[in-house]
């Protein structure tokens, strides 16, 4: 092939290296795991065991054909449907919210260009349910980030919320949460996509919005401001939003103040009616079969004014038709075969009755079937700023209602009886997890403001443990608590007891839960309680002094001793008998690490300004402690957050932090005892970056010290990513493992199941498992028939729309972060992938060299020199012989090695992505060694 060693230069430019991945990721389908299932997020339902069939399958009455769930549940401020069955909700801190089937499943679609807070208002076209539009607000969230004032407005969909546009730039909302109506269109039915006019209305309690009504242009891509609205006329909220059927100039409005139209298409409004409307006019509906029939629900302290209110004369006179109760928003069905329609009314007042006309013309309560009646969001359906009815708009008997952040569905009953369409989903999102290290089956998970879940057969259902009985005497000794109750640290016992550890001081204390419990908006104020494994009662210490384990203070991490569970680490608090009495450690520190390797290792930190934290260790159980760095950390959190310190459970000399750009850092103690930083960003491997980017949580992983995950708050943008670590650990490669699951602006946390392998996100929208990686394994051998067992025992997702899977064989290449092409493309030779590299050796900055002699490859970088021979299995590392599977060839005058082994070879990260066939490589640099901050 070369003729001479002269001629290397010449023809280098036809050499290449190939990449050699282990046999269990190319050789499967693309979008399956090497057990033949599908890699994607799968959902962990909060079932009873009320609810278990014989088959441990048999799931409410919505889903009678298998195993399936959707999502969680959550505050929403808007709501739209289409007679397709599709409905589209604006939602509280997670934008858009879609069902296909009128409410019988649920998913976030993939939101790609939101990044706001708030969904309000929403709409679809009658023409095509793919096309739909959402005003998006940012609320409070510009004090955090000043960007996302330039980021409200209008925006819409052409695929049902798999990517959005925004249309109109339209300053929105405060945090005003209340249900909003305010899209109309016409026509109001028929007619096409392209012809449609919109129209929007914005108002606000204060001057942040835009106030006024915005019309489009036909088809809804280009919009103007019409008119403005002061709070002093038009008030502070506007609720509804109704088009007259047949002429485009007229509207109907409701607002804080009372009943508006318009007949020049918004230019100008009058008020109706003002001598009996003076106030909050929650609905008015317009009839689409006679324009002249209207109904309003009017909300007023004076029963003899409140009510539900008709007219038949376009709104000149009005009759009372019913005021048993203050009512609040108010839906109206479909049409039945005799021209009755049922009308649907919120109660104002929080837990009351809804009141529903049936087609008899009979007032009537609502009755609910919940799936759990123990959380508070399945009390009622009723008596909140949020509540609203969605009737289906061809099919008279069937409506959906959202209540307290839970969605209700009734068919067939005329309205009386309503059932879950939330499917007993375990929501809001968790906040902690304690797992049983001896049983993966075992583990509690605590829930934002929704009380504690806990399992012993893998989630397959859950039962409820609430301490709600202690929380007043809390609240006492914590006299500024505020806002809602949450478990924010648990851990649990392990059980059985592990054989090489001293026995348990306490024959109670295998599987043991202690939990730190405190206010939901407070990352640091937690008091201990403990429930011991088969009881219901909780041990408390409540009005105890600090130093024994009572009162209130950072208790925001738990730890038990990985050698002698017998101690445990809560904030400043250590117990040597498994949490049944409790000391305090002498400068009274908050542990917020410990070391797995030797738990006598353990971290705190100190804090002399904003934004400023010095790492300190214990390497005696918090008697004393040393300074090891001072990192600068911004964090977007409000109140007093947590810094971003995550220690490695597999070595004590590596830590993880965030950098000043908020993104990945690792912290290595040199064998002359310093720490040095070294970055390892996310950053280039993120192909969508939204301002409020920056990481909220990171974990590595229990047995890999090569394996990483970390969760990113950054808007819809990608969430979750997973790294691979080099042999040095100065490279990451990242890959984006987001795929299905929910991608909202608030409210996630990531877990590892340190039994299973198995990724947990916890969310707003839902809580989901990702499997453990193919090549991950359990570094005790008697565990490893575990791997992914968590995953393996969820539902199956419903579809959200998400279709990033590789579609073909291609195989892909990133280098830090950058798409590759190469001449050959990759091709496949005995179950390994041969990828054609030289531009790898150039970005990795080695030398290449040729011997025709013996057909060897010599690449060469810094100390270490690679040896391969055309033909022959054998390499050479620095001089040691190592076997290959595949023998390096020649292709198309190319010459072709094996990349796995040269890249780690050459310090390089490797990570196989079998979702979209991609290889991504993380090359070696300098290492940085970044000093600790002065």
């Amino acid at each position: 092939m070369f003729k001479t060693k002269t001629t290397l230069k010449t023809i280098s430019t036809f050499m290449a290296l190939l990449v050699f991945l282990t046999v269990f990721t190319f050789n499967v389908p693309i979008t399956a795991n090497a057990d033949g299932e599908k890699i994607e997020w799968r959902p962990m339902i909060g079932r009873k065991e009320e609810d278990m069939g014989a088959d441990k399958a048999n799931l409410p009455d919505l889903f009678p054909k298998g195993r399936y769930g959707g999502e969680g549940y959550q505050w929403m401020h808007g709501g739209a449907f289409h007679e397709d069955g599709t409905v589209l909700m604006g939602q509280d801190m997670g934008f858009a919210r879609i069902s296909t089937d009128f409410g019988k499943t649920w998913f976030t679609p993939e939101n790609n260009g939101l990044y706001m807070q708030e969904g309000n208002a929403c709409a679809i076209d009658p023409a095509d349910s793919n096309v739909m539009f959402i005003s998006l607000s940012g609320s409070t969230q510009y004090q955090l980030v000043p960007a996302f004032k330039n980021m409200e407005g209008i925006y819409r969909t052409e695929n049902k919320g798999k990517s959005w546009t925004m249309v109109a730039k339209v300053g929105h909302y405060a945090m005003d949460r209340y249900y909003k109506d305010t899209f109309a269109c016409f026509p109001i039915s028929g007619g096409t996509v392209q012809d449609r006019i919109w129209r929007l209305v914005i108002t606000s309690t204060n001057n942040i919005a835009d106030k006024g009504l915005y019309s489009s242009a036909p088809g809804g891509l280009k919009w103007e401001k019409l008119c403005t609205f002061d709070n002093a006329t038009y008030g502070d909220k506007i609720f509804t939003l109704k088009q007259h059927p047949t002429d485009i100039n007229t509207l109907f409005m409701s607002t804080s103040t009372g009943l508006f139209k318009t007949t020049d298409g918004g230019k100008t409004w009058n008020k109706i009616r003002s001598d009996m409307f003076s106030g909050k006019v929650n609905t008015v509906w317009v009839d689409p079969d006679n324009a002249l029939h209207l109904l309003l629900s009017f909300t007023h302290n004076d029963a003899a004014k409140r009510g539900v209110y008709e007219s038949n004369d376009g709104g000149q006179t009005w009759t009372n038709i019913m005021n048993a109760i203050n009512p609040a928003q108010m839906g109206v069905g479909a049409k039945n075969a005799e021209g009755k329609r049922i009308i649907y009314v919120h109660n104002s007042v929080a837990q009351t009755k809804a009141k529903i006309r049936n087609f008899s013309g009979q007032w009537m309560d609502h009755e609910i079937q919940p799936d759990n009646p123990e959380p508070w969001t399945q009390t009622n359906i009723t008596g909140r700023q949020q509540a609203f009815f969605l009737p289906h708009p061809t099919i008279p008997d069937l409506a959906l209602a959202v209540g307290n952040a839970y969605f209700w569905r009734s068919e067939s009953t005329e309205g009386r009886v309503w059932k879950s369409s939330s499917t007993g989903f375990i929501a809001p999102r968790f906040f902690d997890m304690g797992f049983n290290e001896s049983n993966w089956k075992v583990f509690g998970v605590a829930l934002q403001d929704a009380g504690n879940y806990f399992t012993e057969n893998g989630g397959e259902w859950f039962y409820q443990n609430d301490p709600d009985y202690l929380i007043q005497r809390m609240k006492k000794v914590h006299t500024s608590w505020s806002g809602g109750v949450t478990v924010h640290s648990m851990v649990c016992l392990p059980d059985p007891w592990p054989a090489n550890a001293p026995p348990p001081v306490d024959p109670d204390a295998p599987g043991r839960y202690i939990v730190g419990i405190g206010p939901s908006q407070s990352s640091n104020n937690q008091f201990i309680l403990t429930l011991d494994k088969g009881k219901t009662e909780w041990k408390e210490w409540i009005e105890q002094k600090i130093d024994v384990g009572g009162g209130v203070v950072n208790r925001s991490k738990i730890f038990y001793h990985m050698q002698n569970p017998n101690i445990v680490y809560a904030g400043p608090n250590i117990s040597m008998d498994g949490g049944k009495t409790w000391t305090i450690n002498p400068k009274k520190k908050s542990v917020i690490g410990m070391s797995r390797i030797n738990s006598d290792i353990v971290y705190s930190y100190t804090s002399p300004s904003k934004h400023k934290y010095v790492l300190e260790r214990s390497t005696d159980r918090g008697q004393t402690w040393k300074e090891i760095y001072r990192i600068s950390i911004t964090t977007e959190n409000a109140g007093k957050p947590e810094p971003h310190f995550y220690f490695s459970p597999t070595s004590d000399k590596h830590i993880f932090t965030v950098d000043e750009n908020k993104d990945v850092m690792i912290i290595k103690e040199g064998d002359d005892g310093v720490w040095t930083g070294t970055k390892l960003s996310i950053k280039p491997y993120a192909t969508v970056f939204p301002p409020a980017w920056g990481i909220k949580k990171f974990i590595a992983d229990y047995h890999d010290p090569h394996l990483v995950y970390a969760l990113m708050a950054s808007g819809g943008a990608p969430m979750i990513y997973r790294g691979r670590l080099n042999k040095d650990f100065t490279a990451c490669a990242w890959e984006d493992i987001t795929i299905n699951a929910p991608r909202i602006y608030m409210s996630s946390l990531i877990f590892l199941s340190p039994v299973t392998g198995d990724l947990i996100l916890g969310s707003g929208n839902g809580n989901f498992v990702f499997p453990a990686p193919d090549d991950w394994q359990h570094t005790n051998p008697e565990m490893r028939e575990y791997k992914r067992a968590l995953w393996k025992n969820m539902a199956l997702p419903i579809f959200n729309g998400w279709d990033g899977y590789a579609k073909d064989d291609k195989i892909n290449i990133t280098i830090d972060g950058k798409p590759q092409t190469f001449d050959p493309p990759a091709m496949i030779r005995n179950d390994r992938t041969m990828v054609p590299m030289r531009a790898i050796f150039e970005i990795m900055g080695a030398t290449v060299d040729w011997d025709e002699a013996t057909s060897t490859v010599t690449a060469t970088k810094g100390n270490t020199t690679i040896a391969l021979t055309i033909g022959s299995t054998e390499a050479k590392l620095n001089g040691q012989p190592l076997m290959l599977d595949v023998a390096p060839f020649t292709h198309n005058d190319r010459t072709m090695v094996p990349l796995r082994f040269i890249s780690e070879s050459l310090g390089a990260a490797v990570q196989w992505s079998g979702i979209t066939n991609t290889v991504i490589l993380a090359s070696n640099k300098p290492d940085e060694k970044i000093p600790s901050a002065k």
